[in-house]
């Protein structure tokens, strides 16, 4: 059953849609004043709520997408990945926001989604669906998985990027402004690497590293430097984490 899951594309659907409703509920579906009422109330917080409560409704909805056997270990799988966020996040508001605390709060999701998903797989009796209107299966896949990338190297990564900054001292942005340029080189590179050659990521490392020696070569503000370093080389990652997964999944 596992390996069968594999060979047709439907785990990559149900582990991916998990993923991309987990980004969009955590990342693009949670005002600030949500935040902000979380750190005030913690487990008593209406921010909390609604939180989970947006998260019940993309988890679910992914589930009736891919999903084609409802059976008792679907439903104890997605009971489990709803609270454990909301035992998490309750966890994460008793901490400070460094970039540690983050990662140790969506590497728990993560964990949690990749788990319940690896269980259901192992499962005989639970059937999965996977799109075939419009297009084929395959090219279905390459759009989920180029969807996950986007979804993935926008607002996700450009938090992670902030905090990792601040974390260096390399960055003095108290209200934590998204880096437009880098969010937009971070998708065209992607872009570029999944449709014509994944060659496109070590090309732009190489032309940043170029940019800011010629740009930076005579100042000697030595901290403009490490963070031009530090972003070029966190982006590259990113990127190359995204690609990967692209590529894994799609070939």
């Amino acid at each position: 059953m596992f390996q069968d899951c594999l060979n047709d594309g439907s785990a990559m659907f149900i582990l991916t849609s998990l993923l991309i409703a987990h980004f969009v509920a955590d990342f693009y579906l949670q005002p600030h004043a949500w935040v902000m009422d979380k750190v005030q109330h913690r487990e008593k917080s209406l921010g909390l709520f609604k939180h989970i409560c947006v998260h019940f409704v993309l988890t679910l909805s992914a589930i009736l997408l891919f999903v084609g056997t409802y059976s008792w270990e679907i439903w104890l799988g997605f009971v489990f990945i709803i609270l454990s966020h909301y035992a998490i996040d309750i966890w994460k508001t008793y901490q400070s926001f460094k970039i540690k605390y983050f990662l140790i709060d969506q590497v728990g999701h993560y964990v949690v989604i990749a788990g319940v998903t690896i269980w259901w797989l192992s499962v005989s009796n639970i059937e999965f669906r996977s799109p075939t209107f419009f297009f084929e299966t395959h090219l279905w896949v390459a759009i989920f998985a180029g969807l996950f990338g986007l979804v993935f190297l926008y607002k996700p990564v450009a938090l992670t990027q902030i905090l990792v900054l601040n974390a260096l001292n390399l960055e003095s942005n108290p209200n934590y402004q998204f880096d437009v340029q880098s969010i937009f080189r971070r998708v065209l590179v992607f872009l570029s690497s999944i449709t014509l050659t994944p060659m496109f990521i070590i090309l732009d490392m190489l032309i940043r590293a170029l940019e800011s020696y010629f740009k930076h070569r005579q100042e000697q503000n030595r901290v403009l430097i490490r963070k031009q370093i530090a972003v070029t080389v966190f982006n590259t990652f990113c990127v190359t984490l995204a690609y990967v997964y692209f590529a894994q999944i799609v070939v």
